[in-house]
């Protein structure tokens, strides 16, 4: 009886025992292994990256390889490290990495990559895409930022915070946190940043010299590519020089001359990479020019009356009812332009919203990043607005009807000084918040501060322009000139 009792007792505990979840036992020296491969993969851009990253955590789930292979598979999506990179990563992409990086956070919260895994998923929110949530961006960055013990991470989050406040128009407080950065963490990589973004609220302030300075002092630190440091720098000097009275900025003796074949010119802009965008009305799409002006990428839309390039280097179209983003393999719809249709011109905001002007100029809506349909932000019959423009606070445009230049504000538009064009053609924006106008009928283009003051005239002669039809500013202040006889002109 006792060694019945006994038996049961033993069955009893290893049924218990065998309801207990076991965590199944990884392969440290395997994952290892395939971390190796999946690596050399992912920097030879390999479509095979993918599996052989989720491989190494199969392998070993809990393993000290698991976060790593979780942040790189962020990684290929498209998750910025830093803001300035902004713009490249998919809705799609944006959604399957918060994923991943949550994944990364809640299991491995002990970990050596959670505190970057953070900082990446904040950055995610303050992408230009529906999923953007700026409150929650600042709420994460503010807690890493004040984390004792959290190093360069720390500082980094730093720095997002304070190109956070620059992007909302805090430049005073931004000014100011860029100016601890540099002196408190001298040496880390979001000091100079922080000497660019330095740069930069120096040129919207229109102080070129401190401008060019900090400017300076970044190039000499190397600042990443992507920072655009030796182009503000050269913006910079040319306000310097316009300053001291040594020409308008422009050297129309070194102007480069590119045919291109264009038939009916509906929109023109200015690629990061130099090259320009062109939509053509009569050839039904957008064509894509490098920057020797040779055809590389045609998008066939029809009836496309618009096209943009974002501070984000993204690329825009307006055709047909919609607003179509211009990616290196295809065109995809992104929005409809709804009662605004069909728009005379597009201009994109620092967060992404898209601003759109109707073709009577009657009316102008933005289209928030996660809206469906613009919502119309100015109405009325006094202006007839048109050639909209970003310039790095607010949308400018010319008003057709008086030849003048206004701003788009909450309150509705206001005049942007006396200055008058007589056939304006073309507007364009510059980091440093001048503006350009080219006056078809003048044969000239003017350079216009903030407030509207006149800073520079250029006559089109002088380029060799005949029948200039629409222009680009580019980001170190350079100038590019559409002519109507096929052509495309550079003005260094």
């Amino acid at each position: 009886m006792r060694v019945r009792v006994f038996i049961s007792m033993m069955c009893a505990a290893c049924l218990a025992l065998a309801a207990i979840p076991v965590e199944a036992k990884g392969d440290p020296e395997a994952a290892e292994r395939q971390y190796r491969i999946a690596r050399r993969l992912a920097a030879q851009g390999s479509t095979q990256a993918d599996a052989a990253l989720r491989k190494v955590i199969e392998l070993d789930p809990s393993g000290p390889l698991a976060d790593d292979a979780l942040l790189d598979l962020a990684d290929l999506e498209g998750v910025a490290r830093w803001p300035e990179e902004f713009g490249t990563i998919s809705k799609e992409g944006a959604t399957r990495a918060l994923g991943l990086l949550g994944e990364l956070i809640d299991k491995h919260a002990g970990g050596d990559r959670v505190v970057e895994a953070r900082i990446r998923q904040a950055l995610l929110y303050l992408e230009p895409l529906p999923l953007r949530d700026p409150p929650r961006a600042r709420m994460e960055l503010l807690s890493i930022a004040t984390t004792p013990g959290a190093g360069v991470w720390a500082n980094r989050a730093r720095y997002c915070l304070v190109r956070l406040d620059e992007i909302e128009g805090q430049t005073k407080r931004a000014g100011d946190a860029y100016q601890r950065i540099v002196l408190d963490a001298n040496d880390d990589p979001a000091a100079v940043r922080s000497a660019v973004g330095l740069g930069r609220l120096s040129l919207r302030g229109g102080v070129f010299t401190v401008s060019a300075a900090w400017l300076q002092e970044a190039v000499e630190r190397e600042a990443p590519a992507e920072t655009h440091a030796v182009d503000l720098r050269e913006l910079a000097v040319r306000g310097v020089l316009r300053g001291l009275g040594e020409g308008n900025g422009w050297s129309p003796s070194l102007a480069e001359r590119f045919a291109v074949d264009v038939r009916s010119p509906a929109g023109f802009a200015r690629l990061p990479d130099g090259g320009w965008l062109i939509a053509d009305r009569k050839g039904e799409g957008v064509v894509r020019f490098d920057s020797a002006g040779r055809p590389t990428r045609q998008w066939p839309l029809q009836d496309v009356q618009a096209v943009t390039v974002d501070l984000f280097g993204r690329s825009f179209a307006a055709a047909g009812e919609k607003i179509y983003r211009l990616h290196p393999s295809e065109a995809t719809s992104v929005a409809r332009q709804g009662g605004m249709a069909p728009v005379s011109s597009i201009a994109v905001d620092a967060v992404g919203g898209l601003w759109m002007a109707d073709r009577r100029g009657g009316r102008v809506a933005r289209l928030d990043p996660a809206g469906a349909e613009p919502e119309v932000i100015w109405e009325g019959n006094q202006a007839k607005l048109s050639h909209l423009a970003w310039d790095g606070r607010r949308i400018v445009a010319v008003d057709l009807k008086d030849g003048g230049l206004v701003a788009i504000t909450p309150a509705g538009i206001e005049s942007l000084g006396d200055v008058t064009f007589a056939k304006p053609v073309g507007l364009a924006a510059d980091a440093a918040g001048q503006i350009a106008v080219l006056d078809a009928k003048a044969m000239q283009v003017v350079l216009l501060g903030p407030g509207g003051e006149v800073r520079a005239r250029l006559a089109m002669s002088t380029a060799g322009v005949g029948r200039p039809a629409a222009l680009a500013l580019g980001p170190d202040g350079s100038l590019d000139v559409l002519d109507e006889a096929a052509a495309l002109v550079r003005i260094p």
